[in-house]
């Protein structure tokens, strides 16, 4: 953890988390903006971005990438990545402020959105592999005559 650089939240969520004998704990979790120059003596010439996992702004964690985007994609994947083990380690569940249900893969919408997208991709990649296929075949039989 770091608090070397100042937290600005970009975007934050509060939750419970339902423990398996009931007991309810508040969780906050926040993504602050991304930034040029990671703070962390190991990532240096790296983008970074600061996560939070309660809701103390001065116990943020460093995550880091290539550049800012990459920094940022890295940091929404770490908080799914707090609150899906949470669930799974925990045993228990995460909700949300009104008392719905909250699902760490992200709502219906977000995973059809992706399915659709892994659909796509996997038919674009199909369809790839077919015509390096054909290629390659193309190229085998003017070889051999």
């Amino acid at each position: 953890m770091t608090s070397a650089a100042r937290f600005v939240s970009l975007a934050s969520r509060d939750l419970i988390f339902v423990g398996p004998d009931g007991y309810e704990m508040p969780i906050h979790v926040a993504i602050s903006a991304p930034y040029a120059d990671a703070k962390a003596e190991e990532a240096k010439g790296e983008a970074g971005c600061l996560v939070l996992t309660c809701d103390d702004p001065d116990l943020t964690t460093e995550i880091t990438g290539a550049d800012e985007m990459e920094a940022l994609l890295a940091g929404r994947e770490f908080l799914q990545s707090f609150l899906v083990n949470l669930e799974s380690i925990g045993g228990g569940k995460l909700k949300a402020l009104d008392g719905s249900p909250f699902d760490p893969n992200g709502s219906i919408l977000l995973q059809e959105s992706r399915a659709i997208q892994a659909r796509k991709n996997a038919r674009r990649s199909t369809e790839n592999l077919a015509r390096s296929t054909t290629s390659s075949d193309g190229d085998e039989k003017e070889r051999d005559d």
